[in-house]
């Protein structure tokens, strides 16, 4: 059992990415999805983070293989998953996403600077460059993982 977190700033390719594992995919974007259009609401961030780790849990729980993909610019913002991927004994890969790419949900440049200045870096995490980004922008069953 596999537990994949991948991260990144806004516009960085985590979404496309975590597509390409073939599981269960949670990300908190999801939560703010409504009639197939994005509506964030920042009052409601702690919802969707809670919501999140508990269909991360359950999966866990059947036994799935899971990709998690947001942000995550700081540790303590995954320590929930490590903790799981800890309680369940799954193999826990972490992948950061360093694209370049037209972020999706209009997020500020301002937003993005900050979360920039907050980045933590995750020891061991896999890096994963514009080269490899491209390659499976490019190729639909491209397979990195």
């Amino acid at each position: 059992m596999n537990l994949y977190l991948v991260r990144g700033l806004p516009g960085s390719a985590k979404t496309t990415v975590a597509q390409h594992f073939g599981c269960l995919h949670l990300e908190m974007d999801m939560f703010f999805m409504q009639d197939g259009k994005y509506n964030f609401d920042p009052s409601r961030i702690k919802e969707a983070a809670t919501t999140c780790q508990y269909l991360c849990r359950e999966g866990l729980d059947e036994g799935m293989d899971i990709v998690v993909s947001n942000t995550f610019s700081r540790i303590w913002e995954m320590e929930h998953y490590i903790a799981l991927a800890k309680e369940f004994e799954a193999n826990l890969k972490v992948y950061v996403c360093k694209g370049d790419f037209k972020n999706t949900h209009d997020v500020p440049e301002d937003t993005i600077e900050t979360m920039k200045g907050r980045w933590e870096d995750y020891e061991g995490e896999i890096i994963l460059g514009t080269d490899d980004l491209n390659r499976i922008y490019h190729h639909a069953d491209f397979k990195l993982f």
